[in-house]
């Protein structure tokens, strides 16, 4: 099962940026990142998060970065990130590894 971490994680910060990202209103947040969260299940073909180990979470949570960075040219901070390159050491940047988890 996943952390309480990785949940307010996923729901609190990564479908939060991604509505942000896209321009979503605020007001129409709550039902956009229910329905980001419907197409990211099917994407990965699971039934249920609440069945993910905490390292199947991880992997989930990667895969929708990854799929955003890939497809629609959007960073997404990791936890404990800032959310935005300008706040990031050139130390920390050159660190940056983009990789493909399929």
């Amino acid at each position: 099962m996943p952390s309480l971490k990785e949940y307010r994680y996923y729901y609190g910060i990564l479908l939060s940026q991604i509505c942000f990202l896209f321009r979503v209103k605020k007001s129409n947040n709550k039902e956009v990142s229910k329905l980001l969260h419907q197409a990211f299940k099917e994407y990965a073909e699971i039934d249920s998060i609440t069945t993910l180990t905490t390292y199947q979470m991880e992997g989930y949570l990667s895969m929708i970065r990854m799929l955003m960075a890939r497809e629609r040219g959007l960073f997404i901070s990791e936890p404990n990130e800032p959310d935005d390159l300008v706040d990031w050491s050139m130390k920390n940047f050159l660190k940056l590894k983009l990789y493909n988890h399929e």
